[in-house]
């Protein structure tokens, strides 16, 4: 079974757009280069949050809002409280250790070749 999603930042119910994006920046993530919002331009207003990556899926979704900023507000804590949001943090947590584990295997062998 996927883990619980864990608690929403302080702070995340009132501003859930900076609290995704420095959640982000703590996995050493820029958020432009994770995350785009599609928005409607015209009410009532929905936006989506979707990763770069791949096919783009989305992580959080809202819509039939009277105002542009609720709408963004209420996609980014949907994508907030996302499970699937954990497990792409974890799988790029995964794929930096397995990176760094192979970096340091070949550096202690370049080592060990050359006393």
């Amino acid at each position: 079974p996927p883990p619980p999603p864990p608690p929403l930042a302080h702070g995340a119910a009132s501003n859930p757009v900076g609290a995704l994006e420095s959640l982000l920046r703590q996995e050493g993530i820029e958020p432009t280069r994770f995350l785009r919002a599609e928005e409607s331009l015209a009410s009532p207003f929905w936006c989506v949050v979707r990763v770069l990556d791949g096919a783009g899926e989305a992580l959080g979704r809202s819509g039939g809002h009277s105002k542009k900023k609720e709408a963004k507000k209420a996609a980014y804590h949907d994508a907030l409280s996302s499970t699937r949001l954990r497990e792409l943090l974890q799988e790029r947590r995964a794929a930096v250790q397995t990176s760094l584990s192979t970096a340091g295997a070949a550096g202690g062998a370049a080592e060990q070749r050359h006393p």
